[in-house]
């Protein structure tokens, strides 16, 4: 093959493809490389530039760059590039849809309340209504095993409790709000946990197809192919549609959780 790879690039296995018929060859080239747009349309080669250069091959020598797509990982830190190349009279159009996936280990961000050892005092602060002279709290008995606010009514009356953010008000001349314990994980109020995140891009011939799987973001469906992940749900965070040579290509990226809110999400 006469087409140099630049530099950054890594081909994908099992690249490049080439699909033929009567009215000669398609070829479709991928690569791995930094998502870095401005790097990325410097390396591009020219619309309508020859795949073989060199004509070393007759039937390359006659194919043009047609395509290309560049589309980025889910953490946008790389991307793949597709490139398609045809025949400059090329007419037919190539299968109904080609489809591909990609696994990727992503991380889901949740309320710390959520965590299944959450303590209230993590991200709560303590205060005892009491004598604003004497001075002096008391730490009650549930402080390290509270989960909510069940024990502390949060009432301005002495020797009740309260679990704030920040300090309460109803403070009088002689009894108020004082501090007995901060929290212990200030500015923390999520986690993450791992939640894998597939990719799937499918190439359509019919715009009418492209356009309904497009069309499904926000809602929950499992990808075709869920390397080996069976349990828990999906749900579509992202979706596209663009003309890719003659076909359509449909993105899109699929997020695992153990569960998302039927509430939310259908």
């Amino acid at each position: 093959m006469a087409f140099i790879i630049p530099r950054g690039w890594t081909r994908k296995d099992g690249f490049p493809q080439i699909q033929g018929n009567v009215a000669g060859a398609t070829l479709v080239d991928e690569f791995y490389c930094d998502y870095d747009l401005t790097d990325i349309f410097i390396k591009l080669p020219k619309p309508n530039s020859k795949y073989d250069e060199n004509n070393i091959s007759p039937a390359l020598s006659q194919l043009l760059l047609s395509s290309y797509s560049i589309t980025p990982t889910g953490s946008k830190n790389h991307a793949f590039v597709s490139l398609q190349y045809q025949p400059s009279d090329a007419t037919t159009l190539p299968d109904e849809y080609v489809e591909e996936y990609f696994l990727e280990n992503g991380t889901l961000e949740k309320a710390l309340e959520t965590h299944v050892d959450y303590l209230t005092k993590w991200n709560y602060d303590l205060y005892e209504y009491a004598s604003i002279g004497g001075g002096s709290t008391t730490e009650p008995g549930w402080y390290d095993t509270a989960k909510d606010d069940s024990d502390a009514t949060g009432t301005a009356v002495e020797g009740q409790y309260a679990w704030a953010k920040d300090k309460p008000s109803g403070d009088t001349e002689e009894l108020g709000w004082l501090l007995v314990n901060k929290r212990l994980k200030p500015g923390v109020e999520s986690y993450i946990i791992p939640s894998p995140i597939v990719q799937e891009r499918i190439y359509y011939s019919s715009k009418k197809s492209a356009e309904e799987a497009g069309n499904t973001t926000g809602t929950k469906e499992a990808p075709s192919k869920t390397f080996g992940i069976d349990d828990g749900e999906w749900l579509v965070m992202s979706a596209s549609v663009q003309r890719a040579g003659r076909r359509y290509l449909v993105e899109r990226s699929f997020q695992w959780a153990i569960t998302w809110d039927e509430d939310l999400y259908t």
